[in-house]
């Protein structure tokens, strides 16, 4: 099984790949610190689970571009937005 984790903070990142690999036996793990990067770098077509920070979608300009690529935004998770 195939998963992308976008999530700003490095040790969050790390933590839940090394849970992911250890606990869930996940080996294909993409992390990202950005939206952006993922949106350029990630492969989408064998993507089958997405771990999203979705603060990340309101204090970052990547909102519309998540939109692009089927992630949608809805407001009142609690964040922060820049």
């Amino acid at each position: 099984m195939n998963i992308i984790i976008i999530e700003n903070n490095s040790l969050t990142r790390e933590v839940l790949q090394l849970l992911l690999r250890k606990e869930g036996g996940f080996e294909n793990i993409e992390t990202y610190a950005t939206a952006n990067e993922a949106i350029n770098e990630a492969n989408w077509h064998s993507t089958e689970i997405l771990l999203l920070d979705v603060c990340l979608l309101y204090t970052s300009d990547a909102a519309d571009e998540m939109s692009e690529v089927g992630v949608a935004g809805g407001g009142g998770w609690g964040c922060r937005g820049g």
